[in-house]
């Protein structure tokens, strides 16, 4: 399977590279782009080329988690919007979400506008978070 570098180049600029292990906002270590998970510790470092491999693999398999579980066909930018959202909230988030409900109820409109609810990290409305929430906004209401 080929994702788009559409998505790629989103998640990398929302992400961001780090090579060294850090702190998120909540607390999870967190290296590369954005990678948490119990293999992600204070020790773990990375090279971009490592990154990179990770991160189309975990693109690929969200993608393909969202097009199957989809009522209908999504359009490429529905499914790079919602991929990022996966990729940033985890698979479970969108898929017991209100903005998933009301996509396979066919409600397209009224799914976009659950995009900047998802704003908050650690109780708090993050700003950079709802940046990102309104650019995937966009992307998934563009034709």
């Amino acid at each position: 399977m080929s994702i788009p570098i559409e998505l790629i180049e989103l998640v990398e600029k929302y992400e961001g590279f780090r090579a060294q292990a850090y702190q998120d906002i909540t607390g999870i270590w967190t290296c590369g782009y954005g990678f948490t998970g119990p293999d992600i510790t204070a020790d773990t470092s990375m090279t971009l080329i490592e990154a990179r491999t990770e991160l189309s693999s975990r693109l690929e398999l969200i993608w393909s988690a969202i097009t199957q579980k989809a009522h209908s066909t999504l359009s490429q930018n529905e499914l790079i919007a919602l991929s990022d959202f996966a990729y940033n909230l985890g698979l479970n988030a969108l898929f017991t979400s209100h903005l998933w409900a009301l996509l396979q109820l066919s409600e397209k409109q009224a799914a976009s506008e659950q995009f900047p609810l998802w704003c908050h990290a650690g109780g708090k409305q993050v700003q950079g978070l709802l940046i990102r929430r309104l650019a995937e906004q966009k992307i998934f209401m563009t034709e």
